[in-house]
């Protein structure tokens, strides 16, 4: 379990939440904000960060083709 930043204000710890907050850029779960990641893990919350927003920009652009055909 990560480190908390808010001390004991915090959600209890669930690691499949927490990555898609990260993965999900436009909606916020509330758990990106009360972890802090270490070591790997930081390069590792700003890669699926990354990798969120090229999804979230893809998804928009296939919806706005498919919107302009039909």
């Amino acid at each position: 379990v990560p480190p908390s930043i808010k001390g004991d204000e915090h959600p209890q710890w669930n690691p499949a939440l927490y990555a898609l907050d990260l993965l999900i850029p436009v909606i916020n779960l509330g758990q990106d904000g009360y972890w802090r990641m270490e070591d790997a893990w930081q390069w590792t919350a700003a890669g699926l960060v990354l990798v969120g927003w090229v999804l979230a920009t893809t998804v928009a652009a296939g919806a706005s083709r498919m919107l302009r055909r039909g």
